[in-house]
């Protein structure tokens, strides 16, 4: 999470709460790709005692991320995950969070350019029910097409933000909607 998942609270987090996993804040890959690179580096540095750490990443155009997914697999980062589900929209003007879910053949576009770049990384995507309304069938049928290792779904729709409780009715459809074995992240109450 922007602004949460810094470096010092990853920290205490693998101090206290030993998670079997933690996610970087997420930085954009146009960003990472311009003059102003230095500027996100720290919200990707890493401490040995983090890990795994999955670095997280958000945009709109597939050639940045394969580059960009490369610099990650180098900085030794265990797997880079995608947002797409941010409803923020400065970051939806970029074409990146929430309005991947608005674009389908681009969302999988993202996706197989990450997983070039990557390697043996493994690629994962963040995201939501849908736009403005439950769509969750249709669209992570899309995202199964490009096998990410993970889905995190947070369990509301762009629309609904967080301002309604998550609808963990929805995660009994969505394990039933992925017919082979990868492993689903939803929220806990």
């Amino acid at each position: 999470m922007a602004n949460v998942t810094d470096e010092a609270f990853r920290r205490l987090f693998a101090k206290y709460g030993k998670p079997d996993v933690m996610w970087t804040e997420f930085v954009s890959v146009e960003g990472l790709l311009s003059v102003g690179r230095e500027k996100l580096l720290p919200d990707l540095w890493k401490s040995r005692k983090e890990k795994p750490v999955v670095a997280q990443i958000f945009g709109g155009k597939p050639e940045q991320f394969e580059i960009v997914a490369r610099q990650l697999a180098q900085m030794g980062f265990d797997g880079i995950d995608i947002n797409m589900g941010c409803p923020d929209r400065g970051i939806e003007k970029s074409g990146g969070g929430a309005a991947m879910m608005k674009n389908p053949k681009l969302a999988q576009e993202v996706v197989l350019a990450t997983r070039r770049g990557a390697g043996d990384v493994p690629v994962s995507v963040k995201t939501r029910l849908g736009y403005s309304k439950n769509e969750m069938t249709e669209w992570v049928k899309y995202l199964l097409e490009v096998e990410p290792a993970v889905i995190t779904m947070h369990l509301r729709t762009r629309k609904e933000m967080s301002l309604v409780p998550a609808r963990w009715d929805q995660m009994s459809k969505l394990v039933e909607l992925v017919a082979r074995e990868i492993p689903k992240v939803g929220e806990r109450p």
